[in-house]
């Protein structure tokens, strides 16, 4: 039971008997629960980043952390002080060869993610939009071909991707099967 008392097991003090069970849970339950989160400047900062969805200038970021009562400061210039924080945070980062969270340009600063994310997405979008255009023409160049033909084109294309002893068969008696090949180290 949480609140119970157990006096057998109390410490004596010049004070009051504390039980040990209390100290037990006001230590690892209540503190816990009694106090708002605190982030660090970077975290508080991605937390702010992101909800904003745009780059702040580092004095106006600091000042919605502290608004936003994200981290304990006594900073007398916080906007410094988080400044500092994300530079040093970037320095070990780029020490231990992983990506930097933040960039800091012209007194703003932004996720790196938004950057990289942005330059992907429009690439990959390119690259889909692309192949797309290229599936379509391809299909329809080969629906156009005549039998001999499409098999001639199949037969460029295995060759082309390493698989030995292409063979094109053809005529009444190939069973259905008009081109024959092996693989050794083909695509597969």
């Amino acid at each position: 039971m949480l609140g119970a008392r157990a006096p057998a097991h109390s410490v004596r003090t010049t004070h009051n008997p504390i039980p040990l069970v209390e100290i037990h849970l006001r230590y690892h339950v209540g503190n816990i629960l009694d106090r708002p989160l605190i982030l660090t400047w970077n975290d508080a900062a991605v937390s702010i980043l992101r909800k904003e969805k745009k780059p702040l200038k580092y004095s106006d970021l600091a000042g919605r952390i502290l608004k936003g009562k994200l981290v304990r400061s006594k900073s007398k210039n916080p906007g410094i002080t988080l400044y500092a924080s994300i530079s040093l945070e970037n320095q070990a980062r780029e020490r231990t060869g992983r990506r930097p969270r933040f960039t800091i340009a012209h007194g703003e600063v932004s996720l790196i993610e938004w950057r990289t994310s942005a330059i992907q997405e429009r690439f990959l979008s390119s690259v889909r939009s692309t192949n797309r255009l290229v599936k379509r023409d391809l299909l329809r160049r080969l629906l156009q071909l005549p039998g001999s033909k499409f098999e001639s084109f199949i037969e460029a294309l295995l060759i082309n991707m390493e698989y030995e002893q292409v063979e094109v068969r053809g005529g009444p008696t190939d069973e259905g099967v008009d081109i024959l090949c092996e693989m050794s180290q083909g695509i597969n």
